[in-house]
């Protein structure tokens, strides 16, 4: 009897430490196929921005329409409310000019079946032939849709660079200032230049004919033609301006502070 209890507690012994064996071995399997198969939902959105990024610098529209969900819709930081179709429009224009662009500080948060992205845009071109430097807080909506992740929405708003320092940049006085805008007088002789200095997005009103040489924060150079009374309106920007015309550089220059209800 006890020869035959001793056998079956061994058997059972036996049997017990083979289920652990297989349980164990299926751990491992299961952990080695999560991490070495299929990419995390995380690494999907942050490819799928990733292919966004790439139709968009290269005029991709075939890729873009991939890209977008059927009822995608932006924000604009002026709140302005704009259709998916309205910003292939815009995407498709000659007057549209992309030169350089980069995402970055990207941030992803995932919750079922829906996804935010938060980033830092930066892209610098032109439109309709005027010079845009853009430096925005994007923030992405995305939904899965089968094995793709689409872009539902998207909301961008420009990171506000510190304002002109006019009391040393040479040739800028202030006019008028409230918590909505900043009225600047711009003068400039022949041959004088200005340093270095930033505006938030502007309206510039030319007083005369003259001709100005623009040089960017990142070193990019244009010469600028205008003419009295003609309106230009400009993104935020940093940069240092020289008189290289005839006559003087004499211009208003409204600067737009943030949005405020009244």
């Amino acid at each position: 009897m006890v020869a035959g209890a001793t056998m079956i507690m061994k058997t059972r012994l036996a049997l017990w430490l083979s289920v652990l064996s297989l349980l164990t071995f299926g751990s491992f399997c299961l952990a080695r196929a999560q991490h070495s198969g299929r990419p995390s939902s995380e690494d999907e959105i942050r490819h799928s921005i990733e292919k966004y990024d790439i139709a968009w610098n290269h005029k991709d529209t075939a890729a873009l329409k991939l890209i977008l969900a059927a009822d995608y819709v932006y924000f604009g930081s002026k709140g302005d409310v704009r259709s998916r179709q309205s910003l292939l429009d815009e995407f498709m224009s000659p007057k549209y000019q992309l030169d350089s662009a980069e995402r970055s500080e990207l941030n992803v948060y995932l919750t079922s079946g829906t996804a935010v992205v938060s980033s830092r845009w930066k892209g610098h071109g032109t439109y309709d032939g005027q010079e845009f430097n853009d430096d925005q807080r994007c923030s992405l909506a995305l939904a899965r849709k089968k094995a793709d992740w689409l872009v539902a929405s998207e909301h961008c708003t420009q990171i506000a660079p510190p304002p002109a320092q006019t009391e040393k940049a040479t040739g800028l006085t202030v006019k008028f200032e409230n918590e909505h805008v900043r009225v600047l007088e711009l003068l400039l002789k022949p041959g004088q230049s200005e340093r270095q200095h930033s505006h938030p997005q502007y309206v510039l009103y030319p007083l005369n004919d003259y001709r100005v040489r623009n040089t960017n924060a990142d070193g990019t150079v244009r010469v600028f033609e205008r003419k009295a009374g003609d309106v230009f309106w400009g993104g935020p920007i940093t940069h240092g301006g020289e008189n290289v015309g005839t006559t003087d550089v004499h211009a208003i220059i409204v600067e737009l502070k943030s949005a405020t209800s009244p």
